[in-house]
């Protein structure tokens, strides 16, 4: 892991640092780099990475900070939309893993207790969604 090679900064610029990376990018920072983290960022649920906790902030344009925090550093990135302002836009534009894991979720209830009624359909409209990235 890398560090950034920083003195002791605010949440202030590290937020500005971070909206200059590509979405998703984690930069990592040393807690003891931080002041504690501001109560305005709010407890989220996130996929696990082994992290304590995640938090987030919500951007006025929509977008939001995400902070995974651990032991003794923070993995700190935006994502496009925040889950908390926009939950279905966070679902497409951040987190579109867990929308093929929920379809292929259905087809496998589908299969159990429908007998296959919905799979033609299901598997066109999960096609059609994978396709739309390419």
């Amino acid at each position: 892991m890398r560090f950034l090679n920083w003195g002791e900064k605010s949440w202030e610029e590290v937020i500005e640092k971070v909206l200059t990376q590509p979405k998703h990018k984690d930069l990592l920072v040393k807690k003891s780099k931080l002041p504690d983290l501001p109560p305005e960022f709010q407890f989220r649920y996130g996929d696990g990475d082994g992290q304590i906790a995640n938090y987030g902030l919500p951007l006025e344009d929509g977008t939001g900070i995400h902070v995974k925090e651990y032991d003794d550093f923070y993995k700190i990135h935006w994502d496009q939309k925040d889950p908390n302002v926009d939950p279905l836009g966070h679902l497409i534009h951040d987190s579109p893993q867990w929308i093929v894991i929920g379809a292929v979720g259905a087809l496998v209830a589908d299969e159990l207790f429908l007998k296959g009624k919905y799979r033609k359909k299901a598997v066109k409209t999960i096609s059609d969604f994978i396709n739309s990235f390419f």
